[in-house]
């Protein structure tokens, strides 16, 4: 991993000044197994079916959004209709985690369900029933989202546990970041787009 990060720097630098369309360090994958690692793994396209199927209301939107967008959670179920651009099916985020402003191409699927969703107008939470709520704990949206999989019938593997005898399972809500990556790189999307 540190050579990958040494031999990015050189070929980062050419493709900022234009020497290079990419960089193509970004493309080599790590040695690891990331997955096995971090414990995450995207959902396969029945699972996909099933969890849809599963959720309900706001959950179905953020599910939907979250799969074809790469947003973590929180990002997701807090996001705005002023972030919204349905005439260009964009949407625009400034990420909770990084601070980062990013413009996405909204998934027409995702747009199919907005257009069935009562219309807010600025700041209006575009999932009223999740917005606002904590992430982790008793009845936050990560055990929300553990019992609309339980509910699929989709069951991961733990991983790793730690600290108070938390575990990490494989299929979680940020399986749908990785559900994302993966099909963008099926797809063709060259890994500094991702």
């Amino acid at each position: 991993m540190v050579v990958k990060k040494v031999l990015s720097i050189p070929f980062e630098a050419a493709r900022k000044m234009g020497y290079l369309p990419i960089n193509p360090a970004a493309a080599v994958d790590s040695l690891r197994d990331r997955g096995a690692r971090w414990g995450r793994e995207p959902f396969t396209d029945a699972e996909m079916v099933r969890l849809l199927a599963a959720a309900q209301g706001d959950w179905h939107g953020t599910i939907l959004l979250a799969a074809t967008s790469g947003l973590r959670l929180g990002d997701a179920a807090n996001l705005c209709w002023e972030s919204i651009d349905l005439e260009n099916r964009l949407i625009r985020v400034t990420t909770g985690k990084t601070g980062t402003v990013v413009v996405l191409p909204m998934h027409g699927d995702f747009a199919s369900w907005l257009l069935g969703q009562p219309r807010g107008i600025g700041r209006a939470p575009t999932f009223p029933q999740l917005a606002g709520k904590r992430i982790s704990g008793d009845g936050g949206l990560s055990a929300q989202f553990r019992a609309i999989l339980k509910t699929a019938g989709i069951t991961g593997r733990v991983v790793r546990r730690t600290g108070k005898g938390r575990a990490t399972n494989t299929k979680s809500f940020h399986g749908l970041r990785h559900t994302f990556i993966s099909r963008s790189a099926n797809a063709g999307v060259p890994p500094d787009i991702r």
